[in-house]
């Protein structure tokens, strides 16, 4: 993590290794996550330090999300016997699904908590939810790409960042009765990470790309096999000569795409649309999910 005062051009490093900001808290307390890769399942330990220094201080373990209320506590996500569990405040559970919960983010008056649900581990697919007075309802339907959540102030809306078709991210509106609205759109996927009192809007303009690669015996060097921007391997043939993979990035569109990527001729054949799972003993068939 790092600290920067706006309109200086060198951000302070805050001597905290191998840690990832998830949440400020009003008196300075920062909440952090370990590294948890980019197929996280089981979530990773969360600690908390003051912003001024010190050693953090673990707090949970298997944690997802999570997010500082204004009185203190922490509303946090915990990954537990196969789903997730939204808690506020901690061991108080108010929501739970065998998908995935990311971009918690606890209401400025402490009432409510806004959060995207993903019904697919490893998969951006996700709708906005709200929890309020113990009861779960969308405030969205459901985008092909959603994640980074804020609350707007002194108004009645969620702010997200989301995608309906597989295009890059843009910034959204949504208001507690249901209806949403654009507000940003650039040139690049966008991450909402928080909004100021002001209303100023901090975000991260994003970059990401998944590549695959085999290693062959006899070979020193690893052959890069990516195809799209995600290329995700989802199996390999029983006897070495195909890889099944899909793509669920931006080149994927909203349904995502599976391919065969045969190593003796260096074809690559699309099977359909979905996410790939696994081939058959025989290597004649493939098991695929669809998004939907």
């Amino acid at each position: 993590p790092f600290s920067a005062i706006l309109n200086r051009q060198r951000p302070r490093p805050l001597g905290i290794h191998d840690l990832r900001l998830v949440a400020v808290s009003r008196t300075g307390q920062l909440a952090l996550l370990s590294s948890s890769g980019t197929a996280n399942i089981t979530g990773a330990d969360l600690a908390r330090v003051p912003m001024n220094g010190g050693a953090p201080l673990p707090v949970e373990k298997n944690i997802m999300a999570a997010d500082w209320a204004p009185d203190g506590r922490l509303a946090i996500v915990r990954a537990i016997d196969g789903v997730n569990r939204l808690e506020f405040p901690s061991g108080t559970i108010l929501h739970e699904t065998s998908g995935w919960i990311s971009g918690v983010r606890v209401s400025p008056d402490g009432e409510r908590v806004a959060f995207i649900e993903h019904p697919v581990r490893h998969d951006n697919r996700g709708s906005l939810k709200l929890v309020e007075s113990g009861r779960v309802r969308a405030l969205s339907g459901e985008w092909a790409n959603a994640g980074g959540v804020a609350w707007y102030p002194n108004r009645d809306e969620v702010w997200f960042t989301a995608s309906q078709d597989g295009t890059p991210k843009s910034v959204w509106a949504a208001k507690l009765s249901g209806s949403v609205r654009p507000v940003v759109r650039i040139a690049g996927a966008l991450t909402l990470r928080d909004i100021a009192p002001d209303g100023g809007l901090l975000a991260t303009r994003d970059s990401e790309r998944l590549e695959m690669a085999i290693i062959k015996d006899g070979e020193p060097d690893q052959r890069d096999l990516s195809w799209l921007d995600w290329s995700r391997v989802a199996d390999v043939s029983s006897d070495g000569r195909a890889v099944l993979f899909d793509e669920s990035g931006v080149g994927g569109g909203p349904q995502y795409q599976i391919y065969l990527r045969r190593l003796d001729d260096d074809s690559t054949v699309r099977l359909g649309e979905g996410l790939a799972l696994g081939l058959s003993s025989d290597g004649r068939a493939a098991l695929s999910l669809t998004p939907g």
